[in-house]
């Protein structure tokens, strides 16, 4: 099978992510996947008819894109299946901004859903909808034999997340933050000539935001979060430890070199909220696949996925993320941790990859690997 994938690539971080993980899963299997850089292009015009002109002198069996109709006009999708391959459209966090889609998706064979909250807003267009989580690449997934003792938290502490690292680091159980600036704010990435002339507005943003139950609750849990106090780390407990940035290459070996791996699975600041909005995102899957304990505020979605106690530690509120935290802090715990390392890492082998999720969504177009 060929791929043909429609990419922005900066080459930072962030997009050597999708390399690391679903580029790579799927060429193991077999499938190739041809990247269209429309960086490589001045204006969307452009790259657009350049598009149209590749699909025509080369054989690809699917065409895939995450980007909307700024990158990926109407009339270039219609003429890719005029040209006999079948459209993708991958909706990446359609939780929290299902808008940037509504509109190119109806235009599409198939779009992939990446959550089940805000499918209802596609259905009204009547678009060919497939609900499926994100996954992990099991090639990527080397498990640490030496493990440190403490919490391991992988990403930017911000608002409810820095509210979770605070009760812990401030009831004494060591926590470990890997946080960096935005990869798209970096410095080092390649220069940026393609231009689609769209800047959105926090007004504009607002004013979508509102339109849908998920969106309004986002906003509520901002304004709250903005209201309460601990919003910010507690750089000064001496059980807050701030680590060195990720990179695409090695978080892995992070998600599984501490006791325990803490999972945000709250949208956004929702978390501030009684409330919030539950989220399922790519750490549910990739701390599995690392053979990391994934530690996280129960989620109903994520328990469908892996089992309580035996997969995953979820916890109920603040004194039970602690007491729960020191329990398996506890060295005398090492052979209970090693079990459900080993049992979360081959449920997401078995489950979670991204092969099998795109061979299902290849199925529903009829194409079968």
């Amino acid at each position: 099978m060929r791929i043909l994938w429609q990419f922005k690539d900066y080459r930072t971080p962030m997009y050597d992510w999708v390399k690391f993980q679903i580029f790579d899963d799927l060429c193991n299997h077999g499938i190739q996947v041809e990247l269209f850089d429309v960086l490589s292009y001045v204006t969307p015009t452009e790259a657009n008819e350049a598009l149209v002109k590749k699909v025509k002198e080369s054989k690809y069996d699917v065409f895939v894109t995450g980007f909307n109709e700024n990158d990926i006009f109407p009339e270039t999708v219609k003429e890719i299946k005029r040209q006999g391959l079948a459209t993708l459209l991958f909706c990446f966090d359609n939780l929290v901004v299902p808008y940037e889609h509504l509109h190119i998706a109806k235009y599409f064979d198939l779009v992939w859903l990446t959550a089940k909250e805000t499918k209802w807003m596609f259905d009204q267009r009547e678009c060919n909808t497939i609900f499926l989580p994100y996954a992990a690449n099991p090639r990527l997934g080397e498990v640490n034999d030496r493990e440190v003792r403490g919490v391991g938290f992988v990403g930017t502490p911000y608002g409810s997340r820095a509210n979770l690292l605070n009760v812990l680091s401030e009831n004494e159980v060591d926590v470990f933050c890997h946080c960096g600036k935005n990869p798209l704010k970096q410095t080092d990435y390649r220069e940026y000539h393609y231009s689609n002339g769209v800047k959105t507005s926090i007004l504009t943003t607002f004013f979508k935001m509102i339109q849908f139950p998920e969106g309004r609750k986002i906003i509520a849990g901002a304004i709250k979060n903005k209201l309460t106090p601990k919003s910010d780390i507690n750089k000064q407990s001496l059980f807050y430890h701030e680590e060195a940035a990720v990179q695409p290459d090695n978080v892995y070996q992070l998600y599984s070199k501490y006791y325990l791996a803490l999972s945000s699975t709250t949208a956004r600041n929702t978390g501030a909220l009684r409330h919030p909005l539950f989220i399922v995102n790519l750490r549910s899957f990739e701390i599995p696949m690392a053979g990391g304990i994934q530690f996280c505020r129960y989620n109903p979605e994520l328990a469908e996925y892996f089992e309580e106690g035996k997969e995953i530690i979820f916890f109920y509120d603040d004194k039970d993320m602690v007491d729960k935290a020191k329990f398996y802090m506890n060295d005398n715990r090492a052979k209970d941790r090693a079990i459900i390392r080993n049992a979360a890492r081959t449920r997401a082998v078995a489950d979670h990859s991204w092969y099998s999720r795109f061979k299902k969504a290849f199925e529903r177009l009829g194409l079968f690997i």
